[in-house]
């Protein structure tokens, strides 16, 4: 039986509403944020997904974003405790999601249902035990959210915008401590560069920045925020502050996958716990950052 050219576009057609229209669930892979290295948080990103009207696009059709999200603790005989585990129905982005376990709060940067990673970002404090969502900042046009960094003693975030996400101008650091949030203009910031670091004090009242072939300090206790040209400073950015790393204090990391709720504990040897990083005259964070 012969098809003529209608019968055989319906057939294509066809073919193609199916591959299209079937979704999927899928994620990213498990990160972690530890608080110290017993307690931590496991986190996924989770989604939805079909595949392109197009095949050559190589990629595929996401939607509906979500995280889980379960706090672990870990024992000394290395057994692992799952204390709870709740979902958000929106991406957070990786690196950007500090839980304090004392505390039973996450300080994040949060998006929507859809869209990974775009401009609509929000940071926000989750209560854990409240189940409450306080947000502390909103993206609005002139300004696009980089990085947040919470302070040791949790009582302050600072973060980092610029006046798009293709600019590193219009660069501001901003201090949010609890009650207001105060702002000071930086010459420029590229997030993605090892020319560019933020890290805290351990006292929790320093910030250290380094843009390009300075690194600058900021008293955020000082009635008005002032830049001043560090004469010493963490010999690392990284880690950036006491709590909310991917890696523990002693070097554990999680590994796993987030449909199938198993992971495991790994170790890494070339950490250096956050209180025991060294000062140093000069910038070197290109030669303490972490590639994985």
């Amino acid at each position: 039986m012969k098809l003529n050219f209608t019968q055989f576009s319906s057939s294509i057609l066809a073919l193609l509403f199916v591959y299209c229209s079937t979704w999927k669930k899928s994620s990213l892979g498990v990160e972690a944020s530890w608080f110290n290295s017993e307690e931590f948080l496991v986190y996924s990103i989770e989604f939805e997904e079909t595949n392109s009207w197009n095949p050559l696009e190589g990629t595929t059709i996401k939607r509906n974003f979500s995280t889980r999200l379960r706090e672990y603790k870990l024992k000394p005989n290395n057994e692992l405790e799952q204390i709870s585990e709740f979902q958000f129905p929106f991406w957070i982005l990786n690196n950007n999601i500090f839980y304090n376990a004392r505390n039973k709060n996450i300080f994040m940067m949060r998006g929507s249902s859809e869209g990974y990673g775009t401009a609509e970002r929000t940071i926000s404090n989750y209560l854990i035990s409240e189940k409450k969502i306080i947000d502390i900042w909103k993206g609005k046009p002139g300004e696009f959210l980089w990085k947040i960094l919470p302070s040791p003693d949790s009582s302050q975030i600072a973060f980092i915008t610029t006046g798009s996400h293709t600019s590193e101008f219009e660069a501001k650091l901003h201090i949010w401590n609890g009650n207001e949030i105060r702002s000071i203009n930086l010459p420029s910031w590229i997030d993605a560069s090892f020319e560019y670091g933020i890290s805290w004090n351990i006292d929790s009242k320093i910030l250290y920045l380094a843009i390009k072939n300075e690194v600058y300090s900021l008293n955020t206790s000082s009635k008005e925020l002032v830049l001043t040209k560090a004469t010493q400073f963490p010999k690392c950015f990284v880690p950036s502050t006491s709590f909310g790393f991917r890696i523990s204090p002693d070097g554990k990391y999680v590994e796993g996958h987030s449909l199938t709720n198993q992971i495991q504990i790994s170790q890494r040897k070339d950490v250096i716990e956050y209180s025991k990083i060294p000062k140093t005259t000069t910038y070197q964070n290109q030669k303490c950052s972490f590639n994985f």
